[in-house]
């Protein structure tokens, strides 16, 4: 996703105020905000992807009170759509659809804070259209209010995610795990709403950030190295593009820290996988299915029932 940037913030008083370490953090917010400056705070996040303490971070966020407003684990950046060349909304801007249903989603949430209530003054008549379908009376309508329970295409999946500021790798990996299980929730009931979905699968995977980075930070560096190789000997097998990202490497580290359990050995428990698998390999045999705790040891134990393996890369 590509933004704004204002080069004259660096003459504005409040900014240049600021410390190194307040800038950073600001930075970061912007970054990960959505499309309507909203970010649903997450500091084990912000920590790992700055590598600023606990207490840094809490002191950053009380430099920063004036241009980000917080309300229920939410934050806020005042002038976001000001520099993003967004502030005079329209109905009629299918881009700004978006923008106003994201602010429409934080009414009740920011209603406490005076700054907020300033800032919808100009924008009332254009909340209350926003998900609201074509039909009359009691019916359900045709707009695009009615919830769907399927994207029409992952391209769908990745636009939204991008207005709640989930990365592009986690919402593929939402979409793979719904589109291999037919979109049923827990295997279960049908979805009925996507978007509900994404969103609780965002929540979800903060809620495992903080944990995948403590267990991989804190891991030994042979492991750290070997799960990175094994992440390259599932690329190649599959077919696949798993990137070296926390999502990924923590669930392999984990299984490189039971005891028992060598990289060359997972190796070819890969390789054998991949060859009595049939179907999409990319989609099916990935970290979070291989090494997944519970089902790792049914796949390794069978490592050694004869297949004829390929040449193995070298483990540490």
């Amino acid at each position: 996703m590509r933004r704004f940037t204002d080069t004259c913030k660096w003459d504005d008083l409040w900014f240049r105020a600021l410390t190194g370490i307040e800038k950073l953090v600001f930075f970061y917010v912007i970054d990960r905000c959505n499309n309507a400056g909203f970010w649903e705070r997450d500091d084990e996040s912000l920590a790992f992807h700055t590598r600023l303490s606990p207490a840094h971070i809490e002191g950053a966020w009380k430099g920063l009170n004036r241009g980000l407003l917080e309300a229920s684990g939410w934050v806020w950046v005042r002038r976001f759509l000001r520099h993003q060349k967004n502030e005079n909304l329209s109905i009629d801007n299918p881009a700004h659809k978006q923008i106003i249903s994201l602010i429409s989603d934080q009414v009740e949430r920011f209603s406490g804070v005076s700054e907020f209530s300033e800032f919808l003054a100009p924008y009332k008549g254009l909340l209350s259209p926003i998900g609201i379908g074509t039909g009359t009376g009691q019916g359900k309508g045709t707009g695009k209010g009615s919830a769907e329970g399927k994207p029409e295409s992952r391209e769908a999946a990745h636009e939204y995610g991008a207005e709640i500021g989930m990365s592009a790798e986690a919402v593929d990996s939402w979409f793979d795990h719904f589109e291999s299980n037919g979109w049923r929730v827990s295997g279960k009931a049908a979805m009925k709403d996507w978007r509900a979905g994404l969103r609780n699968g965002k929540r979800r995977a903060a809620s495992f950030a903080g944990k995948n980075a403590a267990s991989v930070e804190t891991a030994p560096e042979k492991h750290r190295k070997n799960a990175g190789l094994l992440l390259e000997v599932l690329n190649e097998v599959t077919g696949g593009e798993f990137r070296p990202v926390l999502e990924n490497l923590a669930p392999i580290v984990a299984r490189l820290s039971e005891p028992g359990v060598e990289a060359q050995e997972i190796e070819a428990m890969i390789r054998r996988q991949a060859q009595v698998w049939t179907g999409d390999m990319a989609a099916n045999l990935n970290p979070a299915t291989l090494f997944k705790e519970g089902k790792f040891s049914g796949y390794y134990d069978a490592r050694n029932i004869p297949i004829k393996l390929q040449t193995q890369k070298t483990c540490l």
